[in-house]
């Protein structure tokens, strides 16, 4: 009788550390996922930014504005400190600078949608990691600093 008692003990001590351990391990993922989806962004709204706060008027590039929105806000153009025409594009799930990805393979943006209004450069996107589903959105605006 005894045996069968501690036994009994046995088990459900051993369900619940069971059930801890498995929650610890879903909560990490978890956490996992949000961390990559956050470091993408932030190196995406950096880079972005930086370029775009010193962001030159050029007629070749984006015409008689310093940005140049085209494809519904989907593709932005302007003109670096450095003279290089830069071509931002949201296409296929992912944000493409120049023809090279700016964010992971493991990460998906969607929602993303530029805009500009006297100078003020408006953007934002939703950033997700793919092994799971949490997903970060992102607004911000940056004006150049070209008179």
């Amino acid at each position: 009788m005894e045996m069968v008692v501690s036994a009994g003990i046995f088990a459900l001590v051993l369900e619940v550390v069971s059930g801890v351990f498995i929650t610890s391990l879903i909560s990490q993922k978890q956490s996992y996922g949000l961390k990559r989806a956050q470091e993408d962004g932030r190196y995406i709204m950096e880079f972005l930014e930086k370029e775009a706060r010193m962001a030159q008027y050029n007629s070749a590039c984006a015409g008689s504005d310093i940005f140049k929105i085209l494809d519904s806000g989907q593709e932005l153009k302007f003109t670096t400190s450095s003279g290089q025409c830069v071509n931002y594009k949201f296409s296929g799930n992912q944000l493409w600078r120049n023809g090279e990805p700016m964010n992971s393979n493991l990460t998906k943006i969607s929602q993303a949608n530029f805009s500009e209004s006297q100078g003020l450069l408006n953007y934002s996107f939703d950033i997700s990691y793919l092994k799971g589903n949490y997903t970060i959105n992102i607004n911000s605006s940056v004006s150049s600093r070209a008179k």
